[in-house]
């Protein structure tokens, strides 16, 4: 079952207890799930190419709009989501305690889609090994002479 935008909300109104919609809109939860989409899509840009933020759709289109995210990863939305809610209103220790949560299970994230198969696939389709190399233009077999050894 696909992840959508209503989803998104319902879950993070239940983070935040919030199931009479009296304390948070829902433009202001959509704004944090944007946000966190941002965030999660900049971790492992390569990963999550398909992963749009939700106000990219039109608001008065009926279907659903779709996260496009894995659904190991889909709790990260509601979680940051609450977070920022709390910080807006002040609920300074429930913020920093999701923030952390957040934060830890966005470093989890990272660590397993790095290790993983699928992403090696696609680094491999891309012809990237995922290791940053530097070439050695300045100190190459050809141009360096030996050096006297009082000056070492």
């Amino acid at each position: 079952m696909p992840y959508t935008q209503a989803s998104a909300i319902t879950d993070t109104r239940r983070h935040l207890k919030d199931a009479t919609q009296n304390v948070w809109t829902d433009d202001d939860i959509r704004y944090f799930i944007d946000e966190v989409i941002s965030l999660v899509k900049e971790s492992v840009p390569l990963y999550f190419k398909a992963l749009h933020r939700i106000y990219d759709a039109s608001p008065d289109d009926e279907t659903p709009t779709v996260i496009h995210i894995d659904s190991d990863y889909e709790m990260l939305i509601p979680i940051f989501a609450a977070a920022r809610c709390f910080e807006q209103d002040e609920q300074n220790y429930r913020a920093v305690q999701k923030m952390n949560e957040f934060e830890s299970r966005k470093a989890d994230m990272v660590e397993e889609i790095l290790g993983s198969d699928k992403y090696a696939a696609i680094l491999a389709a891309l012809g990237e090994t995922g290791i940053d190399t530097v070439k050695d233009v300045y100190f190459t077999e050809t141009a360096s002479a030996e050096v006297p050894v009082g000056l070492l």
